[in-house]
């Protein structure tokens, strides 16, 4: 059964907010400053367009690229956006490893997307997108930290609750990813630096800002 986010996407919304309120939004848009100051922006599996909605009103000058593999949620992703601001934005409704681009970017955001890939495929795309990157450009990483180590109560309920959240996943869109990879030390191999980071105090969510190292 292959992976297909089209049967849940209408419901997709609805099901963050009753699961998290505006934590995971909060992740989104922990770093404004960096979104205001970017031009030219990949954003990775944008679900139904709620953050692009934001950052086109953060920055009224860049241009996006989105890439979402499923057909109902870059529907939903193209609707969201104001007729006049179409033109800034290119939907890709394409799996992540059949995206190339010409272009480099300022800014490549991902946020809780790497969650839905096995090891073998993120260390074959992480490098795809490092590429992208401008120099003195930004990567901002968020995701689901999936504690091996039971140290304490909120990682206790963080393992079983990511366990459930799989389980829900792999019924209804045929996912077959089973734990959460950390990306970070895949990041950091390259010429890239972390230069801010901030896990919530359940322990569940964390964001990462990386910054491309200038090369000569």
């Amino acid at each position: 059964m292959s992976v297909n986010f089209d049967y849940i996407a209408p419901y997709y919304s609805l099901g963050e907010k009753l699961c998290f309120g505006e934590k995971l939004n909060f992740h989104r848009t922990l770093f404004p400053q960096v979104l205001r100051s970017s031009g030219k922006i990949l954003l990775l599996g944008e679900g139904r367009g709620k953050f692009l909605e934001f950052l086109l009103k953060e920055n009224n000058s860049c241009e996006g690229v989105v890439i979402e593999s499923s057909k109902r949620m870059a529907e939903s992703i193209y609707n969201l956006i104001p007729c006049g601001d179409r033109f800034r934005v290119e939907i890709k409704n394409i799996p992540i490893e059949h995206f190339n681009s010409d272009h480099k970017f300022d800014l490549i955001c991902s946020f809780f997307f790497w969650d839905c890939f096995s090891k073998n495929q993120i260390k074959r795309s992480i490098p795809l997108m490092l590429n992208l990157i401008n120099n003195k450009g930004y990567w901002h990483n968020a995701d689901f930290v999936d504690h091996r180590k039971i140290t304490c109560y909120h990682t206790l309920k963080n393992f079983i609750f990511i366990r459930i959240l799989y389980f829900f996943f792999r019924h209804t869109t045929g996912l077959d990813v089973k734990s959460v990879f950390p990306v970070r030390s895949l990041i950091l191999k390259s010429n890239m630096r972390l230069i801010q980071s901030l896990e919530s105090n359940s322990k569940l969510l964390k964001s990462d800002l990386f910054r491309k190292i200038e090369e000569y």
